[in-house]
């Protein structure tokens, strides 16, 4: 029964036990780490929630016949039985293992706390992300309103320096020194 719990839930995402609470698969979205330059992937993670008034639905029950090869009659019976089993564990222990999703454990008052079994995070693990950079590579690059491919705006930097020509801005301080220099030395043999 408790593999095609488990089954069910991993096929459906949702998982009511009455009286207990719902179990559900939540999709954790994949992050980049870019100080430790690693990528996590998305995992689902399976959480719970106690709620007293959640009542099973038929699907659950046909899925339960299909997978075990009972009627549906018999299942609801072994299911309501598992959840009577379930709620006396869980009053007289204070714990109830469910194999394959995880423990729950009574709080104070009529809550559960859930704890996953396998953490399934083991079976994703994480990736390097090194940034990779291509020198000869062709993209696109957006340029005011206007994209260019990266040879373009090579080809049109290269000409800009180009036509610049060389920096020769030493020979107009020179020039102006050697003017300055003249200009002293006509003032002092003059006076």
């Amino acid at each position: 029964m408790y593999n095609s719990l488990y089954k069910y839930l991993i096929f459906y995402k949702r998982l009511a036990l009455p009286n207990i609470g719902v179990f559900s698969v939540e999709q954790v979205p994949g992050r980049l780490d870019f100080l430790n330059k690693q990528l996590h992937s998305p995992i689902p993670v399976i959480r719970f929630a106690t709620d007293k008034t959640v009542a099973a639905d038929k699907q659950l029950f046909e899925f339960l016949a299909a997978d075990m090869g009972i009627s549906t009659i018999e299942s609801i019976k072994q299911f309501n039985d598992l959840s009577f089993h379930m709620k006396n564990e869980l009053a007289s222990k204070g714990e109830f293992v469910l194999t394959g999703i995880g423990t729950l454990k009574k709080e104070f008052g009529e809550n559960y706390a859930f704890q996953p079994e396998v953490s399934i995070q083991q079976y994703f693990p994480e990736a390097t992300a090194e940034r990779i950079v291509r020198k000869e590579a062709t993209h696109t690059v957006k340029v005011g309103e206007r994209e260019r491919s990266s040879d373009e705006m090579m080809e049109m930097l290269s000409e800009e320096e180009v036509a610049e020509g060389p920096d020769r801005w030493w020979m107009y301080a020179l020039i102006l020194g050697i003017l300055g220099l003249a200009a002293l030395v006509y003032y002092y043999k003059t006076h």
